[in-house]
């Protein structure tokens, strides 16, 4: 939901170069950064890709993007926005 705290997870940016979050999502969406659907789907994988590269397979937060990431891709077939 928020940006990482470096003090919730040691190491994090020292293994996450690109970070993001729905907050600094909810942000660009304000500002209209996405004026693409690519962009806005990029930095939406990008949170699913971060979370399981510095997350172990067996942790709930990787189970979690697995879960978030099929459910996003659902909605967005659902609603014609990629191909099924």
């Amino acid at each position: 939901m928020e940006p990482v705290k470096k003090t919730e997870a040691p190491g994090y940016y020292q293994v996450i170069r690109f970070p993001m979050d729905l907050k600094t999502m909810s942000e660009r969406l304000k500002s209209r950064y996405y004026t693409t659907r690519k962009l806005f789907m990029a930095d939406m994988q990008r949170i699913f890709t971060n979370c399981r590269e510095y997350n172990p397979p067996e942790s709930e937060y990787y189970k979690c993007a697995n879960l978030l990431e099929k459910f996003f891709y659902t909605k967005i077939k659902e609603a014609g926005l990629i191909e099924k």
